[in-house]
């Protein structure tokens, strides 16, 4: 059994013509033919157009400059239609008719914009230019003939479509795979600075004792929540004296009414403002037992109970005493480790990285945009392959493998 031949991508489609020449040869000399005699008329079109931009003399000037318009449309339009292939396929006559048919439109749109205001001095060339353009018009309706004629051949050169199309994707790919290395290689450049900025960040942090003040921060913020847990037992009673204060008969000293709104208010500062032993707050705590004797202001027994009872451990038993001690020292630790300098410092890093992590971030996104579009081309590439070889075989009845690498 013979093996499939293998041709690569990039002879293909010279393998393919030599294949069909034989079936398209009279279609393709039929349509030079006519695309010849196309040549000659734009030919003639062309200094027809340039006497109507250099006008008459005896031309008035209204009717000179609708010549000198109408003259450099034309010429323009020409040059477009003169667009000509050596070797015409069939798309590119069909592209012809296209254009042919875009070129009388404007010719016509034009003209009538412009022709009405020439004068008698114009007649003869637009006779002439009226003559090659009908002419342009027969050999468009010729082509359309041929097309009829031989419009098997169109599926025939589907094949070369297909390899163009292949070809511009290849283009594509080839245009990500490039864009993909600018990425990586601006992407490593991040990661360089990056990690030199976090190499810094980390010095100035051993320098500093950031570590160490960052665990007594956080033994700080612990023993902040252990005192309110302890004080948050009095809080009903204070809201519930602050209220009847004008109503009651008890009597405060001053003392005691601006304790009291400063440890309802923020109870855990109050506290921590006190001297070692807070005296102060003993005193409080021991008028607000006498001030709940004379009225319980609406509390529970249970509660006023509690209270008592807290108050006790809190003067006797001195259980706060550890907390304000531990509290105390390590403010005094923390005062000696920081150095405001390079805490500055750090923070100025710290946003100099997120800046940088953001934009490698942004970076990295379009760069697994771009893998993502790299993935789906070449999958098309693969999938065109595949289908082109599929077109072959029913085009001209041969099999063959197409050779084709992808560029990674």
């Amino acid at each position: 059994m013979e093996s499939m031949p293998k041709i690569a991508f990039d002879e293909l489609e010279e393998w393919y013509s030599q294949k069909i020449n034989e079936k398209v040869k009279p279609y393709v000399a039929e349509a030079s033919r006519i695309f010849n005699k196309v040549k000659d008329d734009l030919k003639h079109l062309i200094p027809i157009s340039k006497d109507f931009v250099t006008g008459d003399p005896k031309a008035p000037e209204e009717a000179n400059n609708a010549a000198n318009r109408l003259g450099e449309k034309l010429l323009e339009l020409i040059d477009e239609l003169l667009k000509i292939p050596d070797t015409p396929t069939y798309n590119d006559v069909d592209e012809f008719i296209e254009n042919s048919e875009k070129f009388y439109n404007q010719i016509m749109k034009y003209g009538r914009i412009w022709v009405p205001q020439l004068t008698k001095e114009f007649k003869p060339r637009l006779k002439r230019m009226d003559f090659f353009i009908k002419e342009l018009q027969k050999k468009t309706f010729t082509f359309k003939k041929l097309q009829a004629k031989y419009g098997w051949i169109k599926q025939l050169e589907s094949v070369f479509e297909k390899i163009k199309a292949i070809k511009k994707d290849l283009n594509t790919l080839n245009n990500y795979l490039e864009k993909k290395k600018e990425l990586e290689s601006i992407l490593a450049e991040y990661d360089v600075k990056i990690n030199e900025k976090k190499n810094k960040i980390s010095q100035l942090r051993a320098a500093a004792h950031i570590d160490t003040i960052e665990e007594i921060d956080k033994e700080l913020k612990q023993i902040e929540i252990e005192i309110s847990q302890i004080l948050n037992i009095y809080q009903k009673a204070f809201k519930k004296i602050i209220n009847a204060m004008q109503s009651t008969k008890v009597k405060f000293s001053l003392n005691f009414q601006r304790k009291l709104n400063e440890y309802y208010e923020n109870p855990v500062a109050a506290f921590l403002k006190e001297d070692i032993g807070y005296p102060e707050f003993c005193e409080f705590l021991e008028e607000l037992n006498r001030v709940l004797k004379e009225d319980s202001f609406s509390l529970k027994p249970q509660d006023v109970r509690r209270i008592e009872k807290k108050t006790k451990q809190i003067i006797k038993n001195k259980i706060l005493l550890p907390y304000q001690k531990r509290y105390k020292e390590l403010l005094e630790q923390k005062k000696n480790l920081s150095f405001k300098q390079e805490m500055n410092k750090i923070t100025e890093l710290n946003e100099e990285l997120a800046t940088l992590e953001n934009e490698w971030k942004s970076i990295k996104f379009r760069l697994d945009e771009l893998d993502h579009r790299i993935s789906d081309k070449k999958e098309k590439i693969v999938s065109s392959k595949k289908a082109l070889e599929s077109l072959i075989r029913k085009n001209i009845g041969e099999s063959v493998q197409v050779e084709l690498a992808l560029p990674s």
